[in-house]
């Protein structure tokens, strides 16, 4: 009982770590800068996808996917800000285009992640997904190691339980 708790605990600080970090961006690009990025969670879904395909191909941790990836974000919002400020703030054109410009951006970002990955949900599996505190498997949840608990018919409590 206890261990759900503190996995309770541990993912909601978690989730409240990255709706945070989200917020951040959002209010730096909304009330510093005075830029309408409506694409903003595009590019978080994007990172995510990010994460994602490294954790596929090489088998790399997602926060650690998200940490080396942060600089080519980084660089790839400087070039977005950099196009967006030379086409419209400079010329001192609307908001309302920029809005479009930026809902441009969403789109194409967005119809591009559904082409290449479609539209299912996507599981990351990592060791830390599979096992508890004290480094056991958790019960009910198979690892990539225990080809038993993927059987049909066979029970993933007797095989977890006897390690």
């Amino acid at each position: 009982m206890l261990d759900l708790l503190a996995n309770a605990i541990v993912s909601g600080l978690l989730l409240g770590g990255f709706y945070a970090a989200v917020t951040v961006g959002l209010s730096i690009a909304f009330g510093m800068l005075e830029i309408v990025n409506i694409a903003h969670p595009t590019f978080v879904m994007l990172g995510s996808f990010v994460a994602y395909a490294a954790n596929l191909a090489w088998g790399l941790d997602p926060i650690l996917a998200g940490i080396v990836a942060a600089p080519f974000f980084y660089a790839l919002g400087a070039v977005l800000y950099r196009v967006y400020h030379l086409s419209f703030e400079q010329h001192g054109q609307d908001s309302l285009r920029g809005l479009v410009f930026f809902f441009g951006i969403m789109f194409i970002a967005e119809v591009a992640l559904i082409l290449i990955f479609g539209v299912d949900y996507r599981l990351v599996e990592t060791p830390s997904s599979t096992t508890g505190w004290s480094r056991r498997p958790i019960p009910g949840r198979a690892s990539r190691s225990d080809s038993s608990a993927c059987r049909p018919g066979s029970s993933s409590r007797s095989s977890s339980r006897s390690s």
